[in-house]
């Protein structure tokens, strides 16, 4: 893979991590989540996973406050090791999808029996 697209589809992990995570753990599952659609056949890279319509609602709602290019590029370096280097477990094997724990399971989602912060990770 050549540098400007490892920085893209780091970029990518990167802007849905900091939109849908609230700290580091967070961030990692959302990376592996991401990681495990396109293994899945959700897309072909992660920029296609992230931004596929009504996915990762934090990355495409315009309402959000602007970015903290600090947090992102921290963001951005941990993905760069989650996903390019393996240096971190997935805490969410299998995973395929996630929520917020102030709203209802999502119809249809199944096994959803692992919580991160916030976050809860269904098959």
């Amino acid at each position: 893979m050549d540098i400007n697209s490892l920085d893209l589809y780091m970029s990518c992990y990167a802007h849905a991590a900091y939109h849908e995570a609230s700290n580091q753990s967070e961030e990692v599952a959302v990376m592996n989540v991401i990681r495990q659609r396109i293994k899945a056949g959700y897309g072909k890279d992660s920029c296609e996973v992230v931004y596929a319509d009504g996915q990762f609602q934090g990355v495409v709602d315009e309402t959000h406050d602007e970015v903290d290019m600090k947090r992102f590029l921290n963001i951005k370096l941990l993905a760069i090791d989650v996903i390019h280097r393996n240096r971190y477990n997935n805490p969410v094997p299998n995973k395929l999808h996630f929520y917020d724990d102030s709203i209802k399971t999502p119809v249809g989602w199944k096994n959803c029996n692992i919580k991160i912060g916030r976050l809860v990770f269904c098959d």
